[in-house]
């Protein structure tokens, strides 16, 4: 049986010598309800009407445009609501992804899972950094300015590079968060290198809806300027911006090999993993 990253025993997180008093039901909640906001675009990105989880229905196929998670199902309801999920994305002809972790009931969904036909992808960190004022050290030839509607073609183009998406997916997910729905607080960055000014990264910020607790939701760096401090110049601005938004949390879903190394370096602790399954037909 495949459950998701145990939780952890104590009722605090610690950060250092300082103890920090975040219930862990709560961060398990933000960090499994927050991979679904990025921002709705009428009749393109639009919320799933499935009780008792979260989920998005896009107008393309794609195991991230498409995804479902943070399910709180009762052991009766989650085999009917797995095949309602599977049966909907399948007569569209649609791949989707669904995220399992500690937030989730029940914990052997996954059996489920697979046995509507899903197969298991990759687990991801779910990471939390509670001082926001921690010092992360910033290349000085990396400038980062805020973007602009113009930056979405090299928006998209970063999003499909770095994050292995389809050009159709990295354009649905840059334009969302460029031009989305504006309810949810957000900042989107590019980053430039050197005298030249060459654009060599992007990354965004969200805030969660009535909640003081800031995303790092997406970034990367084009490959042949990697290793330059591009990403960890990303993380300042991000969390500088954060603090200035009054965030007391901050929170980001790593992957293991990439990002979350990084950012374990300047405080960010894993508080869970989160188990990503997909559906391919």
């Amino acid at each position: 049986m495949i459950r998701s990253s145990p939780p952890k025993t104590c009722g605090v997180l610690w950060v250092g010598e300082m103890k920090r008093y975040f219930d862990l039901d709560y961060l398990y909640e933000l960090i499994e309800t927050s991979l679904f906001f990025l921002p709705s675009l009428p009749e393109r990105i639009e919320w799933l009407t499935i009780p008792d989880m979260w989920g998005r229905v896009t107008d393309i196929s794609g195991v991230f445009p498409n995804l479902v998670g943070a399910a709180r199902l009762s052991d009766e309801q989650a085999f009917d609501t797995v095949w309602q999920v599977r049966d909907f994305f399948a007569s569209q002809g649609k791949e989707f992804g669904w995220m399992v972790g500690p937030f989730t009931r029940p914990s052997w969904l996954p059996n489920l899972l697979f046995e509507a036909g899903m197969e298991y992808f990759m687990n991801v960190a779910g990471m939390v950094l509670t001082d926001l004022e921690a010092p992360i050290p910033v290349n000085p030839a990396v400038q980062i300015r805020e973007a602009v509607p113009d930056d979405l073609p090299f928006a998209a183009e970063v999003i499909q590079r770095t994050l292995s998406e389809s050009v159709d997916a990295a354009w649905l997910t840059a334009e969302a968060l460029f031009f989305g729905d504006p309810e949810i607080q957000r900042c989107n960055y590019v980053a430039a290198l050197g005298e030249s000014g060459e654009q060599v990264g992007f990354s965004s910020l969200l805030m969660t809806p009535e909640e003081p607790v800031a995303v790092l939701y997406i970034a990367g760096t084009l490959g042949e300027h990697r290793g330059k401090g591009v990403y960890s110049s990303m993380v300042a601005r991000r969390l500088q911006d954060a603090r200035r938004w009054g965030a007391q949390l901050a929170l980001i879903q790593a992957v293991r090999d990439t990002s979350a190394p990084i950012v374990s370096r300047y405080g960010f602790e894993e508080v869970c993993g989160l188990d990503w399954f997909v559906w391919k037909g």
